[in-house]
């Protein structure tokens, strides 16, 4: 079909305004956007999350070429569960700044959380090798855990020795290195650990815990209760440090104990298969 001079013109226009319509520039705000992300970042420490996600996709708005702004947002979102918006939000971040070691220690949580442990554990030890003078504890202690839940015991003492000589003073990679070598029995290097851990913190949750783990592994039956006990008047809300607490009592015969605190484990869990498998037991007792 053949159109008039005008309509031409006319079919010419409207398709530009389209093209430009579908294609809108992006105006950047740095002061807007840097407003916004320090919104967020208060949001953030009031755990009020969604506020703080919208900020954090203001700012975005603002200034897309950010590399923090796409962490932090990754960050609400990983607080939040949703991992893999969280992950896409960690690979731009990296994708604007190659450089950034708490990017790639975020990635491999955002790929930890989503079940890909190999793809988590490439992240990390890329975070190690990017700067050999950075501080990389944090990608060192979850490589460990990573070795740890795997049962590989000698490679995760290697990795939270490592971390530990970056953090010296953390009780929490303190605490994991004495439990694995609980695991691997070397009772007395995990109650010397403890000890450190103790000493930095004598308040230390886990610390008090794994100790209790380790002395009730020995049939040092009193010192694992009283080391369970001091755990849970740190934490009364620690439902584990309940279970093991009845298991001790269980073994002890002192099944009235017992009964008592494997019942406070599973008000708070009801459908803990292990609480509930204590409770049968008991019951047969």
């Amino acid at each position: 079909m053949t159109y008039p001079m005008k309509h031409s013109f006319l079919i010419f226009i409207v398709s530009l305004l389209l093209i430009s319509c579908g294609s809108p520039e992006t105006k950047v705000d740095k002061e807007q956007a840097e407003a916004h992300y320090k919104l967020g970042l208060e949001f953030a420490q009031n755990a009020l999350l969604k506020n703080s996600l919208e900020e954090f996709d203001l700012a975005i708005k603002n200034d897309p070429t950010v590399a923090k702004y796409h962490r932090k947002k990754g960050l609400i979102q990983y607080a939040m569960q949703q991992y893999e918006p969280a992950r896409k939000l960690f690979a731009q971040a990296i994708v604007l700044d190659p450089q950034n070691t708490q990017s790639y220690i975020n990635l491999g949580m955002a790929h930890y959380s989503l079940g890909d442990k190999e793809e988590a554990k490439k992240q990390w030890e890329t975070a190690i090798s990017l700067r050999p003078n950075d501080d990389d504890s944090k990608a060192l202690n979850n490589l460990a855990n990573v070795f740890k839940e795997e049962e590989k015991y000698d490679q995760a003492i290697q990795y939270y020795e490592k971390a530990i000589k970056w953090a010296p003073g953390n009780t929490l990679y303190l605490d994991n290195l004495a439990d694995s070598y609980r695991k691997i029995k070397n009772y007395k290097k995990a109650e010397e650990v403890l000890a450190k851990s103790l000493k930095l913190n004598d308040h230390g949750l886990l610390a008090q815990f794994n100790l209790g783990m380790v002395y009730k592994d020995q049939d040092k039956l009193e010192k694992a209760l009283s080391a369970f006990d001091r755990s849970l008047k740190i934490n009364p809300l620690y439902t584990e440090a309940y279970y093991q607490l009845a298991d001790v009592q269980r073994i002890k015969k002192d099944i009235k104990s017992a009964r008592v605190n494997i019942q406070k484990a599973l008000a708070a869990e009801p459908e803990n298969a292990k609480y509930k498998e204590l409770v049968l037991k008991l019951q047969s007792s």
